[in-house]
């Protein structure tokens, strides 16, 4: 059975990076490709100074011993403001919509609005070989039903520091949020990123994000995905988009949980328009 799912998983990334291919077919002139290919090296830094807006969508296999399908879509709007001349400020917010199956059940399900997660990052508006940046991280109890998130407001540091040789991007991002009124909030993010981007705008990476809900039994603890996205950024008439597309399979995951993910991802970049 676990053989039939890696295959599957397999096959499905490989029509999967296929379909992003022809969708992403750049039928600019090479000036704007230059262009396509400088933002996309810019969008792999997280605390790039570009208002964007992506729109994320997963798709979780195999929950539970019916084998059911949880659809999360994300919409992720990154929001930067320069403070001074020294630090600007990055406003981050994840707005998730679910669609939960009933991992007990062969069927019936739970559609709705998730708990909003917040972060507001302080970081430096000239970057050195380290970029970084610092702030809180909020759990906002936004949720329609109890089984789409936690009921609980939390609060926690987050951080990201990485560094960009070439055309590389490496990095990490991590918060914790714990919820302060009881103790039935205490929750871990965290994402390593390794990101390659060619000079035709495509790119290559690996973003594993890594959880832990501490309150859970032993074992039922993390979730770990591990695969690989590719992209490219294609910018139509004078709006750039960046497309995403990957998937993952969970080499550490609770009983209930996925065993494996398809990933899609089309983002709306706002650059600075030069004067």
């Amino acid at each position: 059975m676990r053989k039939i799912q890696v295959t599957r998983f397999l096959l499905a990334i490989s029509f999967l990076f296929i379909g992003l291919q022809v969708m992403a077919q750049d039928t600019n002139a090479p000036s704007g490709e230059s262009d396509a290919a400088k933002l996309a090296k810019e969008t792999a830094n997280p605390l790039a100074a570009m208002i964007s807006v992506p729109f994320q969508f997963n798709f979780n296999f195999g929950l539970g011993e019916y084998n059911r399908t949880q659809t999360l879509i994300n919409v992720m709007p990154a929001i930067p403001f320069r403070l001074n001349d020294k630090f600007n400020v990055l406003n981050r917010i994840i707005l998730p919509v679910l669609i939960q199956p009933d991992v007990s059940e062969q069927s019936g399900s739970t559609f709705g609005l998730g708990s909003v997660n917040y972060s507001m990052f302080l970081t430096p508006a000239d970057a050195g070989k380290i970029i970084w940046g610092i702030g809180p991280a909020f759990n906002i109890p936004t949720r329609t039903n109890n089984l789409l998130g936690s009921p609980e407001f939390g609060i926690g540091p987050t951080l990201i520091v990485l560094t960009m040789p070439g055309n590389w991007a490496l990095g990490l991002t991590v918060n914790n949020v714990w919820s302060y009124t009881n103790n039935n909030l205490n929750a871990l993010f965290s994402q390593v990123f390794v990101v390659y981007t060619f000079p035709s705008a495509w790119f290559v990476q690996m973003m594993p994000t890594i959880t832990a809900n501490w309150n859970a039994e032993k074992g039922q603890k993390w979730s770990f995905p591990l695969g690989a996205n590719m992209g490219k950024v294609v910018i139509f008439g004078k709006q750039p988009v960046k497309f995403i597309g990957g998937g993952s399979y969970y080499v550490l995951k609770p009983d209930a949980g996925p065993t494996w993910q398809l990933f899609a991802q089309v983002v709306l970049l706002f650059p600075k328009r030069k004067k």
